[in-house]
């Protein structure tokens, strides 16, 4: 079974651009942003596609890809210049088929998937796991979804809190009766603080062991800077910022006396980011920077980060794992508030006063509600930028490039002509705002158009 390994062959197939140079929503782009994809993962999964597509060149008998290459496969498939092109290269039109789902078929497809599997190791080494042993950009994370989701466990708990209002009240009248004010009101105040810092610091604890105990190969171990700036933030404008301030400290852009933006024809961008901004300023000549913020943030370019970090955000909101820790949250906090109702209702059947017992459970619920919706959001906006900022011996870490300074240092990287033109643009534009925010969970979660499996392939 053994195949002779064609270094040229594949050194052009590893080598064929599957992103036109001016393409703002090209190949790449779309699979990352349809899918969820993050940048590294989705790079990664292309680079797979293509070996794949070369034991399909080379090999003399049928072979059969993982999900996620089969996936990068039907995208390729919708790009049919592209797609034509790439068959052309590898000499043999790679057909594809898919699976009819009887007995016979999974048979030979079983039998595929082995046989690709001992091919690919002796042409390429072992299989990246996260690409051929998964289902999904998820699957590595190993977080089950739970059984009720929370909004319809918040419901059931606060039925459950009037249920048991009523008999917590009877019990515990008789020892809340003993113990006068002010010291209730200090013990409940003491109570209230500890619970909330306890509970910050367990969550905190139980993320980042979460986070530290997954393979190296999951994607959350595989981030790009600007991906950790919009998970930070939950919003673009940092990244943009930074792009927008490095091209002009670079003398890409020009910014007029009025702090209007304009693109300097002759310079020439390094990254898709840089030439979506050119390309943007080419037909918006002389902006604002607000208005230029705002235009970008709708690019695809742009809006794929925000959408594959918001789509992790509800998968993991929606896991098992979360859920316990959010269920346990809420029942603590509620001890705690349940202790001060089971106290007013005694004050009122006593007919003293109250007005200061109402107050504190006013505050206290709504710091819950804060509370809470920033555990929510805590795995993105904290656990995962921390990780990053507390280990930078990560392998594709490279602490001298720009985008991972920004990262670390933030607004202090940013140039002085910069911040004044965004400064400008927002005192032009006080009452109003961009426009496009976007923040952490408002990304669409739907997935990549592909058709649900597919066999293995063949050529003519």
């Amino acid at each position: 079974m053994s195949i002779v390994f064609n270094t040229s062959l594949w050194k052009s197939v590893e080598n064929f651009a599957l992103d036109e140079p001016t393409d703002v929503y090209g190949f790449s782009t779309r699979l990352a942003n349809e899918n969820k994809w993050t940048i590294n993962f989705a790079m990664s999964a292309i680079l797979e596609y293509k070996k794949f597509m070369y034991l399909a060149a080379t090999s003399d008998k049928m072979v059969s890809p993982s999900e996620i290459v089969d996936v990068v496969w039907h995208q390729h498939l919708v790009f049919t210049k592209s797609y034509n092109e790439f068959c052309n290269l590898l000499g043999r039109k790679i057909e594809h088929v898919p699976s009819t789902h009887n007995s016979k078929d999974h048979r030979k497809f079983a039998a595929a998937k082995e046989r690709t599997k001992v091919i690919y190791e002796e042409t390429f080494g072992k299989q990246p796991e996260e690409i051929w042993n998964y289902t999904d950009i998820y699957g590595p994370l190993s977080l089950p979804k739970a059984s009720i989701n929370l909004r319809t466990f918040l419901l059931i708990g606060i039925f459950a809190f009037v249920i048991l209002a009523t008999p917590c009240y009877y019990l515990f009248r008789p020892l809340v009766i003993q113990i006068g004010n002010p010291y209730y009101m200090w013990m409940l105040l003491l109570g209230c603080g500890a619970s909330f810092s306890l509970l910050d610091f367990y969550n905190k604890r139980k993320q980042s062991e979460f986070l530290n105990k997954l393979p190296q190969y999951a994607f959350l171990k595989k981030l790009t800077p600007v991906e950790l700036i919009y998970a930070e933030n939950c919003d673009l404008s940092p990244f943009v910022d930074g792009i927008v301030s490095r091209m002009i400290e670079e003398d890409k852009i020009n910014v007029s006396k009025k702090y209007r933006l304009k693109n300097k024809a002759k310079s020439v961008a390094e990254n898709i980011y840089e030439f979506v901004v050119k390309e943007t300023l080419k037909s918006h000549s002389r902006i604002k920077y607000n208005e230029l913020l705002r235009l970008l943030k709708g690019r695809h370019v742009f809006s794929s980060i925000a959408g594959s970090m918001d789509a992790f955000q509800k998968y993991y909101i929606k896991s098992k794992f979360f859920g316990r820790l959010y269920y346990m949250n809420f029942a603590i906090i509620s001890m705690v508030f349940m202790s001060g109702t089971v106290r007013l209702f005694t004050g009122i059947s006593r007919e003293k006063p109250v007005f200061w017992l109402v107050v504190f459970l006013i505050a206290y619920l709504i710091l819950t509600i804060f509370f809470l919706k920033r555990l929510t959001k805590q795995i993105l906006k904290e656990t995962i930028p921390d990780f990053y900022k507390a280990s930078t011996a990560h392998d594709h870490i490279n602490i001298e490039d720009w985008d991972w300074k920004y990262f670390m240092a933030g607004p202090l990287l940013l140039a002085p002509t910069f911040i004044s033109a965004r400064n400008a643009g927002n005192e032009s534009n006080s009452l109003g705002g961009d426009g496009s925010s976007s923040g952490c969970g408002s990304g669409g979660s739907s997935c990549g158009s592909s058709c649900s499996s597919c066999g293995g392939c063949g050529g003519d």
